[in-house]
């Protein structure tokens, strides 16, 4: 048995049938008396959930043409590099990467703030 409480994350189902339009993987009944749910149908969802990424998609490359090494790049080439594009969260204090690690990745700060240590560029060393 699953419930929502107030105060906690809501509680919500059917998402995945909404995102695959595949048929609900459970039954549902309401265990309580007064239980009140909020709908939300699979268009109007699917709308809403396409307009947020189309406008993340457009905010992400704003902050891709800010960057150095990038702002030569034509926009579709910005519109591929923003679809490769994964997010990440991390806690305060929470390392990333240490110095001598074997790195294939480029980081953007999005939001918040990271400290670089011990770092040494054409031979001079910087804090």
């Amino acid at each position: 048995e699953t419930s929502g409480a107030s105060g906690k994350t809501p509680l919500s189902f059917g998402e995945l049938a909404l995102f695959f339009d595949t048929p609900r993987a459970a039954s549902v009944i309401c265990t309580s008396p007064n239980t009140i749910l909020y709908r939300l149908d699979q268009v109007n969802f699917r709308l809403v959930v396409q307009h947020e990424g189309q406008e993340q998609d457009q905010q992400r490359a704003q902050l891709l043409k800010q960057i150095p090494v990038l702002q030569n790049l034509d926009d579709p080439s910005i519109n591929k590099l923003v679809s490769a594009m994964t997010q990440l969260e991390y806690a305060k204090d929470e390392l990333l990467f240490q110095k001598g690690d074997v790195m294939t990745d480029f980081f953007i700060v999005w939001k918040g703030c990271v400290q670089a240590t011990d770092v040494v560029w054409g031979g001079a060393q910087y804090q």
